[in-house]
């Protein structure tokens, strides 16, 4: 069982550790793995520890110090998903699907018709678009607007229990090829956020469900855990896709990462062939997932606050509000980065964007209404549900990077919006 959800402080427990454990996991890769790095500023050490321990006590104030009755409003705790509002439930759901047919329609379309690309050159398109730059395409803005409606039109196709088997399989389809479609950047993020959302929602709201309907056959299960095996393995040999495209040799994988981002690896003796291939996956991932420490301490080491105004975090907000007001936050804010194109962990992209202040203080809002839905995680709206699970996912991930402006994070805020505007207040069944 994924949590006692009638024991409030094993709650309370196992939400916190969402706030450590990530971090702990990174720094203990990057302090003993295979890879020497250069040493951090004692600022930029202060800098996430404050982005970690200010934003638990918001937290820990959320969760205990807010009663569910002076801020959600008063529907029975069994509200219905299925026997009450039933026309609301309807018009989401068409809502949804409409929207998850459209993004990997429009996603092949321009992958394949308008880019001219194949499924087997993935990986070469988005290296060829690197060096030409963005296209600022309609098509491109819709799918980035749209990428992050498949985990979640698949996560509410699932709480629809009346649904008929039949159109649950073809919905589920769907989702899957929205899923699937979202390799089509050429990068793995998108991908993995989706499936680490849709993983937290299953198991926070569906299993712990004595009475759920939620069952998968073995069959498949297989074809599920079989599909996250290859897309996993898929996304490991993007690295050698991504070097073999520019010219250069697999053995010489090692030396270019010692050569470019000045560390050094750790080389047993003797790897040849494809067990070096293994190993320099491995320490690619490595470098990875830890990496984000050495670029955000550029910042901390010369005390540069660039202020980007959001720019980092909401960049097709940003676009949007240099072409309605004339603003420029967008490239003023690119260009205002010592180095574009990396990751800074979840504080550090926050940090960019509105300082050392700022950037704590909006961690501290989200942690406190984390908090406070962690608490009446029974009581939440769907749409609530939508947004605990996201910043499960960014907790998750934010000592790599900040989940609101890679890949199809920000499409998720866009998406769960646009769901609050459409639907009515009503509550899924516990």
């Amino acid at each position: 069982m994924f949590f006692n959800s009638n024991l409030t402080v094993s709650r309370f427990i196992y939400f916190s550790m969402f706030f450590f454990i990530p971090w702990v996991i990174v720094v203990f890769l990057r302090a003993y793995g295979p890879i020497s790095h250069e040493e951090i500023s004692l600022y930029l050490v202060v800098f996430i520890g404050l982005s970690i321990l200010l934003p638990y006590l918001s937290y820990i104030i959320g969760f205990f110090l807010v009663r569910s009755e002076s801020a959600i409003s008063q529907l029975p705790e069994k509200s219905n998903f299925i026997g009450e509002n039933n026309s609301n439930i309807d018009r989401v759901a068409k809502f949804l699907l409409v929207l998850a047919f459209i993004f990997p329609v429009v996603a092949l379309f321009d992958f394949l018709f308008l880019k001219g690309a194949s499924l087997g050159g993935i990986v070469a398109q988005r290296e060829a678009e690197h060096m030409s730059g963005p296209r600022n395409s309609l098509s491109g803005a819709l799918i980035t607007l749209l990428s992050a409606i498949s985990p979640i039109f698949y996560v509410f196709i699932m709480e629809n229990y009346e649904l008929a088997r039949k159109k649950k399989i073809i919905y589920s389809l769907i989702a899957f090829v929205g899923i699937c479609c979202l390799f089509l950047s050429g990068g793995r993020n998108g991908f993995f956020i989706s499936i680490l959302f849709i993983f937290f929602y299953s198991k926070v709201f569906f299993a712990n469900r004595a009475e759920s309907k939620v069952k998968s056959s073995l069959l498949s299960k297989f074809i599920l855990y079989s599909a996250l095996l290859y897309f996993f393995f898929f996304s490991l040999n993007i690295f050698i896709e991504r070097f073999s495209i520019q010219g250069f040799e697999v053995g010489y994988m090692l030396e270019y990462l010692e050569r470019e981002y000045s560390v050094k690896v750790s080389k047993p003796e003797g790897l040849t062939g494809f067990l070096l291939e293994i190993y320099s996956v491995l320490i690619y991932l490595i470098f990875y997932v830890t990496h984000s420490f050495t670029y955000l301490n550029q910042y901390f080491a010369i005390d540069y606050e660039p202020f980007l105004s959001g720019g980092y975090n909401f960049p097709l907000l940003a676009r949007v509000f240099d072409i309605l007001f004339g603003f420029d936050i967008y490239s003023s804010g690119r260009s205002a980065l010592l180095i574009e194109g990396v990751y800074l962990t979840l504080p550090g992209s926050l940090y960019v964007d509105f300082g050392f202040i700022g950037s704590i203080l909006f961690l501290c809002v989200c942690s406190f209404y984390f908090g406070f839905m962690a608490r009446n995680v029974k009581k939440l709206y769907f749409y609530e549900r939508f947004l605990f699970c996201y910043l499960l996912v960014a907790f998750t991930f934010s000592p790599i990077y900040g989940v609101f402006g890679t890949a199809n994070g920000f499409s998720f805020l866009i998406i769960m919006s646009l769901v609050f505007l459409v639907s009515t207040r009503f509550k899924l069944s516990r």
